[in-house]
């Protein structure tokens, strides 16, 4: 999802491509690096996409079409 991980990430596979999925699992598995180079922090991942943080978004995004009508 490059929402989460970036447009650039390594985690991230034309969809249909097997034989890539094959590949980044088995780095993710074998590359004692991988995680912290491929995925967000903890931190950074609640700071965006908590429940929280989602609907405060959310209800701005509600807030700002009610404001057009």
């Amino acid at each position: 999802i490059p929402e989460i991980l970036g447009p650039d990430s390594e985690a991230l596979i034309e969809a249909g491509r097997a034989d890539l999925f094959g590949a980044v699992m088995a780095r993710a598995l074998t590359d004692p690096d991988w995680s912290r180079r491929t995925m967000p922090s903890p931190q950074s991942f609640r700071s965006r996409f908590s429940a929280s943080v989602m609907a405060r978004d959310i209800e701005a995004l509600y807030r700002a079409q009610l404001a057009r009508i």
